[in-house]
């Protein structure tokens, strides 16, 4: 389930947040408080017109997207300009943090993990994915420990396989396209168990708009 999303340098949103992300549980190590709450099954985004909730809405879809096809096709899916026509300020990435509460099969507990997804354009304009991050939090006793399970920059990177003795072994891997997400190949591979739930959590996100009629029907 997503508790939280945080979106900077893209479509409308400067440096945003909905909810609850990685670091507001790390600032509760320094004492501090939780100054929101997590998305929860049933939220309501209300406001007046034009103050960013369709554009959140799409912003997600548009994650969805650029995860399970690629950032190049989710820029103009939906009659979006591009990518480079929905940064603010294209000297920066535009980056996505979302948090999770995920449980990766029936009889294991849930853990929280964040997703840190940056995209970045080359000097075509075209989008490539320029990092992605993926962050368990645990708690142990009163304080959030993280613990990274992927991290690729420009298509390399390592995972998280295995943890013998407290020690945290990993694999080196790379992929050849730049517009995809390591998420979407490693994802769909279920020995990296994370991984997998992750992508299958955010491939299932179902899209519609709907609009009641301002004309009165008989």
């Amino acid at each position: 389930m997503l508790l939280g999303v945080r979106i900077c340098n893209y479509d409308v949103f400067d440096d945003n947040k909905c909810g609850l992300v990685l670091e507001d549980f790390l600032d509760l190590n320094e004492n501090k408080e939780l100054t929101s709450r997590p998305l929860t099954n049933l939220a309501a985004f209300i406001g007046k017109n034009s103050t960013g909730k369709s554009s959140f809405i799409d912003d997600l879809s548009f994650i969805k997207k650029s995860v399970t096809a690629d950032v190049a096709v989710a820029s103009t899916l939906n009659n979006r300009p591009g990518f480079s026509n929905l940064v603010i300020d294209k000297s920066k990435p535009s980056r996505f943090y979302m948090y999770f509460c995920l449980k990766p099969n029936i009889d294991s507990k849930k853990c929280y993990v964040e997703y840190d997804l940056e995209i970045n354009t080359n000097n075509h304009g075209s989008p490539y994915v320029e990092s992605e991050r993926i962050t368990l939090c645990s708690k142990n006793s009163d304080v959030y420990e993280t613990t990274s399970v992927m991290d690729f920059h420009n298509g390399k990177g390592k995972i998280l396989t295995s943890i013998t003795n407290g020690k945290l072994n990993y694999e080196e891997n790379e992929i050849c396209d730049e517009h995809s997400c390591a998420l979407k190949v490693f994802g769909s591979i279920k020995s990296y168990k994370i991984l997998h739930a992750l992508y299958r959590e955010i491939s299932r996100w179902f899209f519609c708009k709907f609009s009641t009629s301002s004309t009165p029907t008989s």
